[in-house]
Order: structure tokens, then C-alpha cells, then sequence
């Protein structure tokens, strides 16, 4: 059995991370077997999706456990069709999401927390502000960030200080995500921001 918290957002007018049914998650993890040397592992997927909802690429990051295990999970992950991004007019995009898997296997069952994660860490010096933020960017083909919606700020409540953190943002260049022609392409992602008081 697995709990999951995947979320996108969906609305026109909005930033939308690909998404990723949450069965068909379980269902992937389910194909990866179950090694009697080295039964829980945990890792960080970095899904890479076009436009049209394909995996292009799959890597693995702050992983502990069997590296064969984690070669298998990115294979099944590849073969998914993922709903794809969204830009702020709400056409397909290119994405990137982050998925954190978990597997504990007990004596009667697998039990696995599949959790959805910003795959970027930014650290923004602020007197003003203190604690934490997640955005959604959307990123030119240069790097360049041209849009910044926070998607959640429970510290950074107030809405001059998320102004701060997307002022911040776009002065950020950060790397284009190469598409299966070889060319950048625009994309989103979503970042964390540590604003330090």
C-alpha cells in the first residue's frame, strides 16, 4: 500500500508542473523487485517531460539503496505518459518534476511514501523575511526566468514578501532543459527558496 501527494495545478492562468497519476506511480515502484540483500531503498526521480506528456530522461539523486533498483525505476518511469506542464496561458510546455519514492517492505506488504518535491534549492539573503518558499518558474531557452508564481509559503505568508522572492527569482539564471532534438526548450520547475533573515 502506498500514500501518495501529488498535485498540479491545472487552471488557466496558472504555472502546471507535469503530474503524474498516482496509481500509475505505485504501479511502477510495484515492477521494481524487491531484493532480499537490500529490501528498502529511497530516491529522488527527476522526470524530465515534453510537451506532449513523454519522458525524455529520467535521473536519480540523494539515493540510498541499490543503484539496479533505481535503473529500474527510471525504465518504468520512462515508459509512463505524464499530464503534461502548463505555462500562465495554460498551453503544453516542457516540465520537470521531482517525485521522492520510498519503499519499506514488511513482512506482509510494500509500504511507500511517493512524494512530489522542488527539485531546485536557492538561498535568497533577506534582513526582512525568514523561513521558506516553493515557486513554480517558467524558463526561457537562455536560462532566463520570465514568470514566478509561489505555490507554497507558510512561512513567507504575506504577499510582500512572496513579491521579494519572485523579484529574486528573476535575476536567477538557471540551466535550459535540452529537448529530444537537442535544443533548448522553454520549461517549468519548481524551485525552493531559503530566505535567510
Amino acid at each position: 500500500m502506498f500514500t501518495s501527494i501529488l498535485t498540479g495545478l491545472a487552471a488557466t492562468g496558472l504555472l502546471a508542473l507535469p503530474s503524474i497519476d498516482s496509481e500509475a506511480v505505485h504501479r511502477a515502484t510495484d515492477q521494481v523487485p524487491v531484493s532480499n540483500v537490500d529490501p528498502s531503498w529511497s530516491t529522488e526521480a527527476l522526470l524530465f517531460v515534453d510537451q506532449t506528456g513523454d519522458v525524455l530522461e529520467c535521473t536519480t539523486q540523494n539515493s540510498e539503496g541499490s543503484e539496479r533498483a533505481f535503473r529500474q525505476l527510471c525504465r518504468q518511469f520512462s515508459m509512463m505518459n505524464v499530464d503534461m506542464a502548463r505555462d500562465r496561458e495554460g498551453r503544453p510546455i516542457h516540465g520537470i518534476i521531482g517525485i521522492r519514492v520510498t519503499r519499506f517492505p514488511s513482512e506482509d506488504r510494500d509500504i511507500g511514501l511517493v512524494t512530489e518535491y522542488p527539485d531546485m534549492l536557492l538561498r535568497l539573503p533577506n534582513r526582512q523575511i525568514v523561513g521558506m518558499a516553493h515557486a513554480l518558474v517558467e524558463v526561457e531557452t537562455d536560462g532566463r526566468i520570465t514568470h514566478c508564481q509561489i505555490r507554497r509559503a507558510p512561512e513567507v505568508a504575506d504577499q510582500a514578501s512572496q513579491q521579494a522572492v519572485c523579484d529574486y527569482l528573476l535575476t536567477v539564471p538557471i540551466a535550459p532543459m535540452i529537448g529530444a532534438d537537442g535544443n533548448a526548450v522553454r520549461y517549468v520547475r519548481s524551485v525552493k527558496v531559503s530566505v535567510n533573515g
